[in-house]
């Protein structure tokens, strides 16, 4: 939505301001990820619930940035290293979902496993499940969460493709 659109709307999410083929294409897969994730939850005949990305956003700037601060692009660029992409909810617990692509920086990992260990610290979260598009990421994911120290019963790394042939299946 565009912030005219989000304007007129009144809503509380943040505007599209730009799009380009890497987010859009993250945001796609996200979304698959959410419908496996929502198909398997059925089939066990579960409840689903979930937090979108931009509901996240929205929550954490409404508690953390004051207005001049949405206006500080520097501040905004560091806004997804603060949140998932998205959360589900499973038997009550709230469970940050990771959606990795492309390999991030190592400095950066570091930082999002900081974050995470203090939001499960303070029950925000009970863990984080990376959905990882290949091997080589998920080893990456692994060894930074080992040389922060993340608590291995926090973590769960999973392939997208496994997660989507296994709701394809069910």
């Amino acid at each position: 939505m565009r912030p005219s659109g989000v304007e007129y709307l009144g809503s509380n999410l943040t505007p599209f301001t730009k799009i380009n083929y890497s987010n859009l294409n993250h945001q796609i897969v996200m979304n698959d990820c959410l419908l496996a994730l929502r198909k398997l939850a059925v089939k066990k005949g579960e409840e689903f619930e979930f937090i979108t990305e931009r509901e996240l956003r929205s929550q954490y700037l409404e508690q953390n940035f004051s207005k001049a601060d949405r206006q500080d692009t520097t501040k905004l660029k560091k806004l997804p290293d603060r949140i998932p992409d998205f959360v589900v909810i499973e038997s009550g617990e709230k469970i940050a979902h990771e959606v990795e692509l492309s390999q991030k920086t190592h400095k950066r990992l570091m930082r999002k496993f900081e974050v995470y260990t203090s939001e499960i610290l303070s029950g925000r979260y009970s863990k984080v499940r990376y959905l990882c598009e290949n091997e080589h990421l998920k080893s990456v994911i692994t060894k930074a969460a080992i040389e922060k120290n993340f608590r291995k019963d926090a973590l769960q790394l999973e392939l997208i493709e496994r997660l989507m042939a296994f709701a394809k299946k069910e």
